[in-house]
Parts: structure tokens; C-alpha cells; sequence
């Protein structure tokens, strides 16, 4: 058991560790590509912590989104993403730089699980609550997700 995590928790200990080398070789020529065809400025970095769990939950308006969020963080970022992205050549590179394949259709016990691992190995889950884009257009907004100030204290591991 881990200090400060519930033991109501998925169990993560019989799953492969994390593609970090791969994946942080893929983030340095993603980068180099993104910023050769886009002016790219990441804001509200400063409210990342550097180190421990942390879930990013931005909203989805494009394509892009999600290797955007996963190259432009400091931090080796894992994202959540629908199952129908894990096929031909583009999925096997998701699979091996560690992204998670979703199935939206119902409850995905072992995404739910490796989403668990990323988190209990201190890593950077991205989500996208929405679960869908909205065509490149905001069409309606709403809050996101938000944490309770109570939920989780300095140095308390949620």
C-alpha cells in the first residue's frame, strides 16, 4: 500500500511499467515539428506542480489537442484517448509511447487502471472530459473540471 492512496483503488501491480524513454524522445521531434508550422505559447504552465500525480482536463476543440498537451507539458504527460485512434501505424506509436487507449462505449476497467499506474508513478494524466471534439469551434462552454481546495492538501497524495 502507498502512503495517502486508498486501497479501494485499482490494483496496477501486474501491469507493464511505463514507456517513458520512447516517449520522451517522441515529445523532443514532436516539439520540433509543432513549433516549425505553429506559433505555439503555453499558458498557466505555473500551475502545474513540478513533481507528484497531476490530471490535466482541457477542453477538446481539435485533432491536435492531444499531442499538443502531451509534447508542450514539462512533464512526461500520459493522455486518455479513444480506443478508434489505436490502429495502423499512428496506434501502434500511441501504444508505444504509453498513451492510453479508451473504450468510451462502457466502463474500461483497464484504462481505469493504467490511468491509475500513471498517476501512482507521480506522472501527468491528460483528459478530456468531453470525450469528443467539438469540430474546431466552441460551440458551448462549460466550467471543467475543478478540485475542491479541501479535497486535496499540500503534500497529500489524492
Amino acid at each position: 500500500m502507498i502512503d495517502g492512496v486508498s486501497p479501494d483503488l485499482p490494483h496496477t501491480g501486474d501491469l507493464p511499467p511505463g514507456k517513458e524513454g520512447f516517449l520522451r524522445l517522441a515529445r523532443q521531434i514532436a516539439r520540433i515539428l509543432l513549433k516549425s508550422y505553429w506559433k505555439i505559447r503555453v499558458h498557466g504552465s505555473e500551475h502545474v506542480p513540478s513533481s507528484g500525480p497531476v490530471i490535466l482536463a482541457a477542453n477538446h476543440l481539435a485533432l491536435l489537442d492531444g499531442p499538443v498537451l502531451v509534447t508542450m507539458t514539462r512533464r512526461l504527460t500520459f493522455a486518455m484517448a479513444k480506443r478508434e485512434l489505436f490502429v495502423g501505424i499512428g496506434g501502434r506509436l500511441l501504444a508505444q509511447i504509453g498513451q492510453i487507449s479508451v473504450n468510451r462505449q462502457e466502463p474500461d476497467l483497464k484504462a481505469i487502471r493504467r490511468a491509475v499506474q500513471v498517476l501512482r508513478s507521480d506522472k501527468v494524466l491528460a483528459v478530456f472530459p468531453e470525450g469528443v471534439r467539438v469540430a474546431g469551434e466552441v460551440a458551448w462552454a462549460k466550467g471543467g473540471a475543478q478540485l475542491s481546495r479541501a479535497a486535496v492538501t499540500p503534500g497529500q497524495h489524492a
